[in-house]
């Protein structure tokens, strides 16, 4: 159904009102029609020509949920999303809980906060068995990296995705002395498990192909 403004759709009316029928206004305007008949029709409902303000689905979460909530992971940020939905009073899907704790983590954002921001995300797995739903001034930190004895620098190894070569990234590894390894393009020699992944997509490519979601 082509759209009409409020002009064309009072005109059609009209027309209608004057006696003509849907047929000979159709042929008189070039409009098709179906579209002549409902938007008449829409009007003898509705009483107006207006285009009338959506109501929308009804929100899952109510406002003082959405307090409830944020109260929650204020007062215990590393709780999991699991143990969040547990303490809700009203029934929720962990799933409902992940994209509220999303938006209310940034909801007062500025540019510079979105431009400071590394994750991007909201954290909700558990690696190494610790939760991980943060503060937004929170850091995790995890001495993962092994030292070199005697060595006095840090040496970058990641590849030359935008989000490494990005300004903001260079920027904070200028600031903090930090020396990244050359990566040239197309070097999955430089990170073994690239070579990994290509043999396991071979052998995998050679085995039956799933036709349908359950056999996948």
């Amino acid at each position: 159904m082509p759209y009409l403004n409020i002009k064309t759709r009072g005109r059609l009316v009209g027309m209608r009102q004057a006696g003509l029928s849907f047929r000979v206004i159709s042929d008189l305007t070039g409009i098709p029609l179906m579209t002549v008949y409902n938007t008449i029709e829409k009007y003898q409902r509705i009483g107006t020509v207006r285009t009338q303000k959506k109501k929308g689905r009804r929100t899952i979460m109510t406002e003082q949920d959405r307090q409830e909530l944020s109260r929650i992971i204020t007062r215990g940020c590393r709780l999991t999303v699991a143990q969040v939905t547990d303490l809700m009073t009203h029934t929720v899907s962990t799933q409902t809980i992940h994209r509220e704790i999303h938006k209310l983590t940034h909801r007062h954002w500025t540019i510079n906060d979105w431009a400071r921001d590394t994750s991007r995300e909201v954290a909700t797995g558990k690696p190494c068995g610790q939760p991980l739903i943060r503060s937004p001034d929170a850091h995790a930190w995890m001495e993962k990296a092994p030292w070199i004895r005697g060595c006095q620098c840090i040496l970058l190894m990641e590849d030359n995705a935008l989000i490494h070569t990005a300004r903001a990234s260079t920027d904070w590894r200028n600031r903090h002395d930090i020396q990244k390894l050359n990566w040239p393009a197309h070097s999955p020699d430089l990170n073994p498990i690239e070579n990994i992944w290509k043999t396991m997509k071979s052998q995998i490519s050679k085995l039956y192909q799933p036709q349908t979601v359950d056999e996948l």
